[in-house]
């Protein structure tokens, strides 16, 4: 099969194309300190981040609650 002059150069275009998608990925993970920018990014990291968030918000509420009970025992 001829590899003709104008498939190498699809190629390679494509090549950087994917490269350069790639780099403005990174760079926007390093420029917003967070590995998750959007839902597609990481679907499963997404859900463990729901997760830990209701975690953290009934935490939240445990705390005022004991706060609350201390109060009213004092």
């Amino acid at each position: 099969m001829r590899i003709s002059t104008m498939m190498m150069y699809n190629t390679a275009v494509a090549n950087l194309a994917k490269s350069a998608e790639r780099m403005e990925e990174i760079q926007e993970v390093i420029t917003s300190m967070k590995k998750i920018n959007r839902l597609s990014d990481d679907p499963i990291g997404v859900s463990r981040v729901v997760d830990y968030q209701s975690h953290l918000n009934k935490l939240g509420q445990y705390k005022d609650n004991i706060a609350q009970g201390q109060a009213w025992l004092a």
